[in-house]
């Protein structure tokens, strides 16, 4: 049975892996969120569905710009959310679906913070 939020995709497995990078990102997004995103992206190439790059950054790369002029425009589909039992909810279906454990998950999506912001975290300001 189908629940009323249940997103599908004929590009699904695409479309959790770039909720899966942008979340690791700092975007909690949904399912037809991410889809729209590489929508758009494809579409810019005049391109139904562009194979989705196998790398995490270089797929982050490609939808960087529109992630970020999205919430630049305010648009009203990506946002954070702060419902904290909607946001564990949404990881927990983002794990499930990519075949790792919930702790995995968010140890993955710490250990990209802390990477990615080592010298604001160690209190250094960034060069």
């Amino acid at each position: 049975m189908k629940t009323q939020n249940e997103f599908k995709h004929r590009h699904q497995s695409d479309v959790e892996r770039i909720q899966l990078v942008l979340l690791k990102n700092g975007h909690m997004v949904d399912l037809k969120t991410a889809a729209g995103i590489w929508e758009e992206y494809s579409d810019s190439f005049a391109a139904g569905w562009l194979s989705v790059p196998v790398d995490e950054d270089e797929l982050w790369q490609e939808i960087k710009y529109r992630v970020e002029k999205k919430e630049s425009d305010d648009v009203a589909d990506l946002k954070i959310t702060d419902d904290v039992n909607a946001t564990i909810a949404m990881l927990r279906e983002i794990a499930r679906k990519n075949g790792i454990t919930f702790d995995k998950l968010v140890e993955d999506i710490y250990n990209e913070w802390v990477g990615r912001y080592r010298t604001l975290i160690d209190g250094d300001t960034p060069a």
